[in-house]
């Protein structure tokens, strides 16, 4: 950073590591990566049913494979959706016993791992069903942002997209860690020394929007919100960050396994804790 303030030299790391994982996400988001990431689900469907459930109801394997092996093998997804019932009911038999016993925590002990909440298969389901139709927002945002509107996206050759992409994030990153590190305010609550605060930068389909009537609209010139000198409208700021946005908490807050977002239409998100990169620990004096 800059000479004049060399102690925030320790703020622009902790701001670029939360970045790592956010962007690589991007990356993919916008089909800019080329190598297979670790979250990418397994291609198991192949194998018998039989093994995939011992596999599954041993918890040897993570929630996107069981999303993705479900969906491609119908005998299996009958037996997910079985364990799902029966455990509500509190319905099984002998012949049930060895993935039973397993049954009973499988599915609260995937939501937890994920920071997600409910306890059966439908719940799973649709946190990442809701999941992935959020994945498909952000990158339909920084295709708009990074190449125009609908019509033009139409006529520009994919790699020209990926490049204009890619191009787009890396302006945004630096932009956004500049902001974040000269920016007053958020770091006057950070503890001294102990209990260090999380802090975490997320991409956000409805950053710098507003939340009016039940969704979330653009600001606007003259919407009557301009009463702060940092006001700037929705699409301004997009322009130079996309939609990155910062959190911060207190390491003792008790929904701090869970990450909620919102789309346009109101709708809560919560993001898999898988697919979030891993907070950074922050005290006052990092600024």
């Amino acid at each position: 950073m800059m000479s004049s303030h060399p102690q925030k030299t320790d703020c622009e790391n902790s701001v670029n590591s939360s970045f790592s994982g956010t962007a690589r996400s991007a990356d993919a988001a916008a089909g800019l990566s080329n190598e297979n990431s670790g979250d990418d689900p397994l291609d198991l469907s192949g194998l018998p049913d039989v093994v995939l459930m011992k596999i599954f109801g041993d918890g040897y394997l993570g929630v996107r494979d069981v999303v993705q092996c479900s969906k491609a093998n119908r005998l299996l997804q009958d037996w997910f959706l079985h364990v799902s019932i029966h455990r509500q009911e509190g319905k099984g038999n002998e012949d049930d016993d060895h993935i039973g016993r397993a049954k009973n925590t499988l599915w609260k002990q995937l939501m937890d791992c994920e920071g997600l909440p409910g306890e059966t298969f439908n719940d799973l389901i649709e946190h990442i069903e809701a999941w992935d139709g959020y994945c498909e927002e952000l990158r339909t945002n920084l295709l708009q942002m990074a190449c125009g509107e609908a019509d033009e996206i139409a006529k520009m050759p994919p790699d020209e997209q990926k490049e204009k992409c890619h191009d787009f994030l890396t302006g945004a990153i630096q932009n956004y860690t500049k902001r974040v590190c000269n920016s007053h305010s958020w770091y006057k609550h950070l503890p001294t020394a102990a209990d260090a605060s999380k802090f975490e930068v997320v991409l956000n389909s409805v950053a710098r929007m507003r939340y009016v009537g039940g969704k979330y609209i653009e600001y606007q010139k003259g919407d009557g919100t301009e009463f702060h000198y940092t006001w700037t409208t929705t699409k301004k700021y997009r322009e130079q960050f996309g939609n990155f946005e910062y959190l911060h908490w207190s390491e003792h807050r008790p929904e701090k396994n869970s990450l909620r977002l919102a789309n346009r239409e109101g709708k809560i998100i919560y993001v898999p804790k898988s697919a979030r990169v891993r907070p950074t620990s922050v005290t006052a004096v990092i600024h």
